[in-house]
């Protein structure tokens, strides 16, 4: 891996609404490799996303590059981007704020992160697995805003937070729920 220059390595120990949405982003889309000494941060989106991948990467790696990858498939071709490096203080911090390597179902709204912070975390969250859906109803439109997790204490914590909204099981035997 290529040597860069990382400006700011406490960059999530610094609390902002730019890391703290980035932590979101993270938390919902990315992923950390650790093993023996080398401490990974990957994120990996579709192409079309690219302008989020090319914000993070200004925050913390501006003199990274941000990689392509195209494979054919018979359901739909894959065409991504991705931003990898590695950095060991980055890393940890990461872990502190409870990004894991794996997504393990327990994630959540980092105890650490100052309640300030929250909503950039959350709006962090949802651009990297939530959706805003328009619909046109008779007279007017409504919205409603989804997040996705295969954690409940997340999804409880959102709820809290805003003081609205239901969570939903979702199911593959009963996917209308």
């Amino acid at each position: 891996m290529s040597k860069f220059i990382i400006p700011n390595p406490y960059y999530f120990s610094q609390y902002s609404h730019k890391s703290a949405y980035i932590t979101g982003f993270i938390m919902a889309d990315g992923n950390l490799h650790r093993k023996n000494s080398r401490y990974r941060v990957q994120i990996r989106l579709n192409k079309k996303d690219i302008s989020v991948l090319e914000f993070i990467k200004n925050e913390i790696v501006p003199n990274h590059n941000i990689n392509f990858f195209y494979k054919e498939r018979e359901i739909a071709p894959i065409d991504s981007a991705f931003l990898l490096f590695e950095h060991k203080q980055i890393t940890l911090d990461l872990l502190k704020l409870g990004i894991f390597p794996r997504k393990t179902g327990y994630e959540h709204i980092p105890s650490i992160l100052p309640k300030e912070y929250w909503n950039s975390f959350i709006l962090g969250y949802l651009d990297g697995d939530g959706s805003i859906k328009k619909v046109k109803r008779k007279d007017y439109f409504s919205y409603s805003i989804t997040f996705t997790s295969a954690s409940k204490k997340i999804l409880e914590q959102i709820q809290s937070h805003f003081n609205i909204g239901k969570i939903y099981k979702y199911s593959k035997e009963n996917s209308n729920v």
